[in-house]
């Protein structure tokens, strides 16, 4: 249709006021004699009818005559926004209807700036002096509504308008709001006042979109809403009392019932939760110039991808960077980064434009000054330093420094740093590193659009040192790992290897395995024919990956969303850890909906950028590999093995006597540093307070007199492996962090018991767990709770029965070392 056409609806006949009552009277009960009414009078005159004023009014008055009180909502969302309200002035914003009762001599206002109604009617009084302070109270005009026994009454309108349903979220202060005051100047009919209007908003700090058509549904197919036909529309009415019973039962085992994503929002909740019990992790970005675009790239990844930590970055100013890395009390070093990351090209370190710019024993110089700062706070520094190798950003030349970059390396190896290589990332971006512009004129050493490819990068590292990294991958088998549909191609049908596109496939299953050599695990979740997809895997002459590359798998005709869930479980694995790929842009999205934790990249179907795609997500980027982390893919075969036996295991008592567990306690040590800072830092878990402690951080608590207790675990499957971490100070576990990777072997329990016993027989003392719960770290309590440690606020209190309950025949050693 034209823009802006307009048409002559005075041929269409009105709706009467004999129609629009018989509707209503169908609808409505004859007892009910107050009703919360929302309107959609274009809906019910639709494209034949048109809607008529005095009919409206008319009905109105005529249901007024018969005892009843009507109420139309007059909301003025703008007030919310600090635009003033005048009771008298101030249109409705939500519908004609409102404005055209108000018109009516016998009408009335409530005296809310922001949530008014229009009432006509005996019971007006009421409504008129409820609560105005507090929009959905237990006194306000909707609460009273529902004491009255009265009802909603849907002309036309759809269920999404049931503002009632806001009595109930705040009724059951459900997560996904908060209370907020809105202050400004409203006239209710004595002058311009500060009426400071308490409304239950949504939260800004998550995601919500509200489905108050859900209740809507629900109350119909319960059988609680009447509904009449009335132009081309619908007439329906509802009880309140009726709607509130049904959305409390449903939110009782629900909280977002009316939300159209609750997954998404609870996993928003959880992660908000998350971010504020732990740690600020502290970030210094510097360069011998302006860092600015890349502080500002780092900041809004990070934002977008690391949802669950709070991120503090150092401020640092232009001109200090040696000063910042050279003096002892330079305020970098009362900062003390968790990482610490240096971005220079030889033109910044230099300060120059270019190699033209430079003669050859200037540069030497002043790059000879720079690896001595930067390979000084490398040694110096007590936590991670990444360093960008330094590159001419606008051209090659021959002054490399070569030699000091080759030291350079060799020191952040010996210090757990890292060297990034800075040609290989500027040769996959194909980006200008330099602008020119931005160099002249605010002396950055990137251009903006190359900051954004190094912020990624940067991101896929602080998300490893923060344990946010992915531990399992779940892929796909048709059109993901090979091209073709397994049950209808066959083996010799499949395109892999050879030709395009069976090559681009081939290369991805290269990359996967690359992926796996890292300790990355990998598993399949495929709607399949098991026996028909299983023989590819081991028969395929171009298959890189075989049966053994892959931890577990979910082979059959089931939904993969169910799949993911069972892969992790199986693997001990929440679900955040976990990355989804799939060619299928339906499972894509299944998978995002309905487990919105699961990292689901936007894989697409064209094989070619497989590989691009998944090399850049920065979930699956490594702070640096321990030789745990490389052992890691095989222990996961091993868990799936110990899975397997429990299975067929008579009892789970009998199965880890089978199983042959071992944990041996040990204190810290420089051979065994490094992983428990690694554990400490990365799991999630079993973690009983998400304090994040460094190696740094754990060598200063032996210093101060803390027990920093290593737990070595092993199995008839798995040979020993540092998987947990305690600290102890005195009676008290200031927190403990196991290995999912130690789960359902007993260990829980057992080293529980064990701490707590010879605690006791030591000192007499029992023993106290700190304890901070999160939406991850249940299965801390399950163990606590088994050993019937009893809960005081933060911290469990271990009792008599915790010493001497029967517990998993777990082999205790080292216990004599820590309470000698």
């Amino acid at each position: 249709m034209p823009s802006g056409t307009t048409y002559d609806v005075s041929d269409r006949p009105p709706l009467s006021t004999a129609e629009i009552l018989a509707a209503i009277k169908q609808a409505a009960p004859p007892d009910c004699d107050v009703f919360e009414v929302h309107s959609s009078l274009s809906l019910l005159s639709g494209l034949s009818r048109r809607p008529h004023r005095w009919a409206f009014l008319r009905a109105v008055r005529s249901l007024v005559r018969e005892g009843k009180t009507l109420l139309f909502p007059a909301f003025t969302f703008s007030y919310a926004g600090g635009k003033a309200f005048h009771l008298q002035h101030s249109p409705s914003e939500t519908g004609v209807l409102a404005d055209w009762v108000l018109s009516l001599p016998e009408a009335r206002r409530t005296p809310s700036p922001m949530f008014s109604f229009v009432v006509i009617g005996p019971k007006s009084p009421l409504f008129l002096q409820a609560d105005h302070r507090d929009a959905w109270s237990a006194e306000s005009v909707l609460s009273r509504v529902e004491k009255l026994g009265g009802g909603a009454l849907m002309l036309g309108a759809g269920w999404d308008y049931l503002s009632f349903l806001h009595v109930v979220e705040q009724r059951l202060m459900v997560p996904y709001r908060e209370f907020k005051v809105f202050h400004a100047k409203a006239d209710l009919g004595q002058g311009p006042v500060d009426p400071a209007m308490q409304v239950y908003v949504r939260r800004r700090d998550i995601r919500t979109e509200l489905d108050f058509a859900a209740a809507g549904r629900a109350a119909e197919e319960a059988g609680l809403v009447k509904t009449a036909l009335l132009g081309e529309g619908e007439v329906k009415f509802v009880s309140l009392r009726h709607i509130a019973r049904l959305c409390q039962e449903r939110m009782g085992t629900n909280p977002f019932f009316l939300l159209k994503n609750g997954q998404q929002t609870a996993m928003d909740i959880a992660q908000v939760t998350q971010r504020t019990q732990q740690p600020v992790f502290r970030i210094a970005l510097l360069s011998a110039e302006n860092p600015d675009y890349l502080i500002e790239a780092l900041k809004k990844q990070i934002a977008a991808t690391i949802p669950t930590r709070s991120i503090a970055f150092y401020p640092s100013q232009y001109g200090n960077f040696y000063s910042d890395l050279t003096l002892d009390d330079s305020p970098l070093r009362t900062f003390n980064p968790h990482l610490t990351i240096i971005a220079d090209t030889f033109e910044s370190l230099s300060g120059c434009s270019g190699q033209y710019a430079i003669d050859e024993e200037t540069f030497h110089l002043r790059l000879n000054r720079w690896h001595a700062a930067v390979a000084g706070w490398a040694e110096a520094s007590e936590n991670q330093v990444a360093v960008f190798r330094p590159m001419w950003a606008t051209a090659s030349g021959t002054f490399s420094g070569e030699e000091n970059s080759a030291r350079l390396a060799t020191i952040l190896a010996q210090n757990e740093g890292i060297f990034i290589d800075t040609p290989s990332l500027a040769a996959q971006s194909a980006i200008p590193l330099r602008d020119p512009r931005s160099w002249y004129l605010a002396r950055t050493p990137w251009s903006p659009q190359f900051a954004k490819v190094l912020a990624e990068y940067l991101t896929g590292i602080v998300l490893d040192r923060c344990g946010l990294s992915v531990r399992l991958i779940v892929v796909d088998l048709d059109n993901t790992l090979w091209g073709g549909v397994a049950t209808d191609d066959g083996l010799e049908g499949l395109a892999l290897g050879g030709d395009f596109p069976g090559n681009a496939f081939r290369d991805f299953q290269l990359l996967l395995k690359s992926l796996v050599q890292r300790g990355i695990g990998l598993a399949i979740a495929s709607k399949n024919d098991r026996h028909v997809a299983l023989d590819i895997l081991d028969r395929h002459p171009e298959m890189v990956l075989r049966r053994e590359d892959f931890a577990d798998e979910e082979i059959h005709w089931e939904a993969k969303t169910d799949s993911v869930v069972r892969l992790a479980k199986r693997m001990h694995l929440s679900l955040s850890s976990v990355m989804f790929l799939d060619d299928n842009p339906v499972e894509r999205e299944a998978v995002r909906r309905n487990l919105p934790e699961v990292v689901v990249p936007e894989l697409g179907n064209d094989p070619v950028r497989y590989c691009e795609i998944v090399s850049r997500i920065p979930q699956l980027a490594s702070a640096g590999l321990t030789s745990s982390d490389r052992q890691r893919g095989n222990a996961f075969r091993q868990l799936k093995a110990v899975e397997d036996a429990r299975r067929v295991a008579v009892d789970s008592q009998a199965f880890i006597s089978d199983l042959a567990v071992t944990l041996r306690f040990a204190l810290l040590n420089d051979g065994n540093l490094s992983r428990a800072g690694q554990l400490m830092t990365k799991t999630n878990q079993f973690n009983t307070t998400l304090k994040r402690y460094s190696a740094a951080d754990l060598k200063a608590l032996v210093q101060q007199g803390h027990q920093v207790i290593v737990l070595e675990i092993a199995d008839k499957f798995n040979p020993p492996e540092i998987m947990g971490v305690a600290v102890l100070q005195q009676a008290v576990l200031d927190t403990v962090v196991l290995s999912c990777r130690a789960f359902g072997k007993g260990v829980e329990t057992a080293l529980f018991q064990a701490l707590a016993a010879a605690l006791f027989r030591q000192s007499g003392l029992y023993l106290r767990v700190c304890f901070t719960p999160t939406d991850k770290n249940h299965v801390v309590i399950s163990a606590l709770e088994a050993l019937h440690f009893t809960p005081h606020n933060d911290i469990w209190l271990a009792g008599t029965k915790s010493l001497s309950l029967p517990v998993s025949p777990v082999k205790i050693t080292g216990l004599e070392e820590i309470f000698q």
